[in-house]
């Protein structure tokens, strides 16, 4: 953004601004953070899984596979008298 596209914003546009520029910052620090911790585990590794497996694309999961997960936790509810 030049020194003239700044002026001529509203002060709304300003904050717009700023909050989108935080926000990439926020994501791009968080992307450094996982790849950060992703090379500290596969350091401590004692088998390197294959770099396919690492970058592949998981499917999402269906509703009855998220069900099935959901039942299979432990029931933490207290029954009322």
């Amino acid at each position: 953004m030049t020194h003239d596209q700044f002026w001529r914003l509203t002060p709304k546009q300003v904050s717009q601004t700023l909050e989108a520029f935080f926000w990439r910052r926020k994501e791009e620090n968080n992307g450094y953070i996982i790849t950060a911790y992703y090379a500290a585990v596969l350091v401590r590794t004692k088998k390197i899984p294959r770099l396919s497996e690492l970058t592949r694309e998981k499917k999402p999961q269906t509703i009855e596979e998220q069900i099935a997960i959901f039942k299979s936790l432990p029931s933490n509810h207290v029954e009322s008298k």
